[in-house]
């Protein structure tokens, strides 16, 4: 798997896509959360990440990008994520979240 380069205020970090929970937008920077629970704050956009990491990822709405294996269960228009947080996938993004998403999610669960 491949290595993400984040440069926060003049320091480089690497950290490996399933180190990640989720990335959030926030207007042209990107808050990534980890699992350990940290956060960073990235200069990228959400548009970014998501083109590069298309095979781990899945937007579930305008402002996130989840870590599919980060998704604990899905029902209906609602994923719950490892920690517990629930969020909501768009009604746009929903179709492709079923086909794409959820046939890998029951193959990892079973």
């Amino acid at each position: 798997m491949e290595i993400i380069n984040i440069k926060q205020s003049k320091k480089n970090q690497s950290i490996l896509p399933e180190e990640i929970l989720k990335i959030e937008a926030c207007i042209n920077y990107s808050i990534i959360f980890l699992k350990t629970g940290h956060q960073l704050i990235v200069a990228k956009t959400l548009k970014k990440y998501e083109k590069d990491l298309k095979n781990c990822f899945f937007r579930v709405n305008r402002s996130t990008l989840v870590n599919i294996n980060s998704i604990c269960k899905s029902s209906g228009d609602q994923v719950e994520l490892h920690n517990g947080q629930c969020l909501t996938i768009s009604r746009r993004r929903l179709h492709n979240f079923n086909s794409i998403v959820n046939p890998n999610f029951r193959k990892l669960n079973q």
